[in-house]
C-alpha cells in the first residue's frame, strides 16, 4: 500500500492502526506515515503510537516506536496534569513492550518526574516495568532522611509513589521502607526549651499526617504494614492512626486484634497515673462496631479530664449562679469546683423520697 509522500488524515491513520494485523501491509503503511509526521499535535501524535503498540507492534516493535512514545509521553506529562492518565499508559506499553531492553528501560525512567513513578509501578505492570520502577526509586532516595515539617509541602519520591493507590507489590514495598524516618528530637545550641518543644511538636504531628495518607490511599496494606513496622519508631503511630482516626477503614479484624493489643498499653498507663480501673469496661466481647463509636467518643475532649457531670453542671450555668436543690438530694462536690446533683440511693425497705 503506496502512499507516494501523502500525508493522510490522522482520523484514518489512527483507524487503520487500530484494526491492522502484525506485519501487515497496513500497519507497515500506518508505521511509515507515523514516523514520518510532524508532531503538531501531541495528543493525537500519542493516541497514534499507543494504537500501533496495541495491536500491529505489540510483539515486535521498531527501536523509534518505542523511543518515540517515551519521548512523546515525557513531553505531554510536562505539559499538563490532565493528559497524566493517557501519558502514563502510552510509556508503561513502551516500557513493558517484550523489545524494550532494560538500557532503554533505565534511561527512561531517569527522565521520568517523581509523580510519574507510582503511575507506572501499579498493580498488574509487568514484573520487569514494577523491578526497574522499584530500582530507580531507590536510586533517587538512595537512604532515608529524617520527617520534617517541610516534606508535607515537598514530599520525596517515595512519599509521592505511595499516593498512588494499588501498587505493584515490590514498588509499595520499596517506597515503604524509604519513607522519612521519625524526626529528630536533639535539641539544638542555645535553643530555647519552648522553642524546641514546639519545634518536635510540629514534626511529629507531620510525621503522623504522612502515615495517615499512606493508611489512606492504601486500605488493603493496613495488616502489612502493622506486621512492618513492628519495633519501629511508627509502631505507635500506626496502630493509634488505625484505631483513633481511622476505625472505619480498618477490616474488623485486625481493628479488634489492634484494640486488644494496646488494651494492655492503655490500662499500663492509667495504672502508673493512678486511675481507677473498672473490671469489665474493656473490649473483650465488643464487636468492631462498639471500637468504632469508642474511637469516636474518644475525640470528645472535656478540658481537664472532667467528668460529663462536671462539665455540664459547670459550663451549662453562669459562674455563681444556685443551683435548685430538690428535698431529698444530696449535693457532691468534684474536684473543679462545681457540684454535682445526684438523688440519694434508697434502701429497699424504705419509700423513694417524693420531690419538692
Amino acid at each position: 500500500m503506496a502512499t507516494d509522500g501523502l500525508r493522510l488524515p490522522v482520523e484514518f491513520l489512527f483507524a487503520v492502526a487500530a484494526d491492522a494485523e502484525p506485519e501487515s501491509a497496513a500497519a507497515t503503511m500506518a508505521a511509515e506515515q507515523v514516523h514520518g509526521m510532524a508532531e503538531a499535535d501531541d495528543r493525537q501524535y500519542g493516541q497514534l503510537l499507543e494504537a500501533l503498540l496495541r495491536k500491529p507492534h505489540r510483539e515486535k516493535a521498531p527501536a523509534w516506536l518505542l523511543e518515540t512514545a517515551v519521548t512523546n509521553g515525557l513531553r505531554q506529562a510536562t505539559e499538563s496534569e490532565y493528559l497524566l492518565g493517557t501519558t502514563t499508559e502510552l510509556m508503561a506499553l513502551a516500557l513493558a513492550h517484550p523489545e524494550c531492553d532494560e538500557s532503554m528501560r533505565a534511561d527512561a525512567l531517569l527522565r521520568c518526574p517523581d509523580s510519574l513513578l507510582g503511575p507506572l509501578g501499579t498493580a498488574g505492570r509487568p514484573a520487569a516495568l514494577a523491578d526497574a520502577v522499584a530500582a530507580e526509586l531507590r536510586r533517587r532516595v538512595p537512604q532515608r532522611c529524617r520527617m520534617t515539617p517541610d516534606l508535607i509541602k515537598e514530599p520525596t519520591p517515595a512519599q509521592l509513589v505511595l499516593r498512588t493507590e494499588r501498587l505493584h507489590d515490590d514498588v509499595f514495598d520499596a517506597a515503604v521502607a524509604l519513607l522519612p524516618d521519625a524526626p529528630d528530637r536533639t535539641r539544638l545550641e542555645d535553643e530555647a526549651f519552648d522553642s524546641w518543644s514546639d519545634r518536635i511538636k510540629t514534626t511529629f504531628g507531620a510525621w503522623e499526617r504522612m502515615w495517615r495518607v499512606v493508611l489512606e490511599r492504601h486500605p488493603d496494606r493496613h495488616a502489612q504494614l502493622v506486621e512492618t513496622v513492628v519495633g519501629t519508631a511508627a509502631n505507635r503511630v500506626i496502630r493509634d492512626q488505625l484505631l483513633g482516626s481511622l476505625p472505619w477503614m480498618v477490616e474488623p479484624g485486625l481493628l479488634r486484634r489492634i484494640a486488644l493489643d494496646d488494651l494492655p498499653v492503655r490500662h499500663g498507663h492509667a495504672r502508673d497515673a493512678g486511675l481507677p480501673l473498672s473490671p469489665g469496661r474493656g473490649v473483650e466481647g465488643r464487636g468492631p462496631t462498639a471500637l468504632r463509636h469508642r474511637a469516636r467518643r474518644s475525640r470528645r475532649h472535656r478540658p481537664g479530664g472532667m467528668s460529663r457531670c462536671t462539665w455540664r453542671t459547670t459550663y451549662s450555668k453562669p459562674s455563681g449562679a444556685p443551683t435548685p436543690q430538690p428535698s431529698g438530694y444530696a449535693t457532691q462536690q468534684t474536684g473543679h469546683g462545681a457540684s454535682c446533683s445526684t438523688p440519694p440511693r434508697p434502701s429497699p425497705r424504705t419509700a423513694i423520697p417524693t420531690p419538692g
